[in-house]
């Protein structure tokens, strides 16, 4: 099977995911248990109409990082040259001569070397994966601008989705694709934390312990592995050019690739930092806590000036004023005026 069927098949199968969680969701949130948890019907829908692409995104990152967990571990004591590229059978002997772990003319590959070729094979297979399901979500995510994602999750899924298309028609990188693509790892927590705040949930503890391995897991695969990763592959990378065709050649995709792989090394940090702002508040929303105390507040204060209206208005002696209503009812009318524009601002705020 080729590599672009293999990719096809996935971009079915991410799809038809899609649809089979719309219709549980639908059938789950219509539930009464479901109601009673979450109450607001503008709640519910928002869970029903964006859920599935995050449940699918869930999926996605459990498979491609036990995967990428497992190309670690079997390539990371491969010769560089075979953890920069999985060879073609015309010129695997020779890239085997060259890494020093050739055998005896004629003879089969040794035990070591046959598990690194069929660890760089199935990173390949984990890239058709990976590469279906970023055009699958960029669709969504386009289709639905901003709500999924916005300008930053747009440009992170178009980079990727070239070097994932550049390396998987060069079989490049089966090494460096394992330690990227161990980066989505971070990626159900951050889905558990919005569907708590999507739920009416944002201001709950579930959602400081999901902040909190979330940011745990972006640190530890986004920017230690990454890093480290990075810098490996950046030692090594002018390995691979020869076996390419030279720098004119094939040697253009590895600029390219590694270019964008520094460029999404960037992009973390800039994530990172919003992710270190995020945990400085405990995990919850911008301002959700301040607009609540203001709200809170705002509410106190109108409160207390309705009481002291009414109190005043007991005290005094009813005068008839234009248009025959008493000072009491004129006091009424104007505190349910101040009441809208109070509830109004309140709204806008919201």
């Amino acid at each position: 099977m080729s590599d672009l069927q293999l990719f096809l098949i996935f971009l079915v199968l991410w799809q038809a995911g899609h649809m089979l969680s719309a219709a549980i969701l639908r059938r789950v949130l219509a539930t009464p248990t479901a109601r009673r948890l979450v109450p607001s019907p503008e709640c519910r829908a928002t869970l029903a109409a964006d859920g599935p692409s995050y449940v699918i995104s869930s999926v996605h990152a459990l498979l491609v990082t036990a995967r990428g967990i497992g190309h670690i571990r079997a390539l990371a004591l491969a010769p560089p040259l075979l953890q920069l590229h999985l060879p073609s059978t015309k010129t695997l002997p020779a890239v085997l001569a060259a890494s020093g772990v050739a055998g005896p003319v004629g003879a089969p590959p040794s035990p070591d070397v046959a598990t690194w070729l069929t660890a760089a094979r199935s990173a390949v297979t984990t890239n058709c994966m990976l590469g279906a399901y970023l055009a699958f979500d960029l669709v969504h995510v386009v289709a639905t601008y901003p709500r999924l994602g916005k300008a930053d999750t747009v440009a992170h899924h178009v980079a990727f989705l070239f070097c994932s298309a550049a390396a998987g028609a060069l079989h490049l990188f089966p090494f460096m694709f394992g330690w990227l693509v161990i980066g989505e790892a971070s990626t159900p927590m951050l889905n558990v934390r919005w569907a708590l705040i999507k739920a009416g949930r944002g201001d709950g503890q579930g959602v400081v312990w999901a902040s909190t391995v979330f940011a745990i897991t972006f640190f530890t695969t986004r920017f230690v592995i990454y890093g480290a990763g990075l810098f490996g592959l950046l030692r090594t990378v002018r390995q691979v050019v020869p076996w390419l065709g030279g720098w004119s050649r094939g040697g253009v995709f590895v600029v390219a690739i590694v270019a964008f792989v520094v460029a999404g090394w960037g992009l973390n940090m800039v994530w990172l930092r919003q992710i270190w702002q995020l945990a400085r508040r405990g995990g919850r929303r911008k301002g959700s806590k301040d607009k609540g105390a203001a709200d809170k507040a705002g509410a106190d204060a109108t409160e207390e000036r309705i009481g002291r209206q009414a109190e005043g208005g007991a005290k005094r002696r009813p005068v008839v004023v234009k248009g025959g209503r008493s000072a009491v009812a004129a006091a009424v009318a104007a505190i349910d005026a101040q009441e809208t524009v109070v509830a109004g601002r309140q709204g806008k705020r919201a």
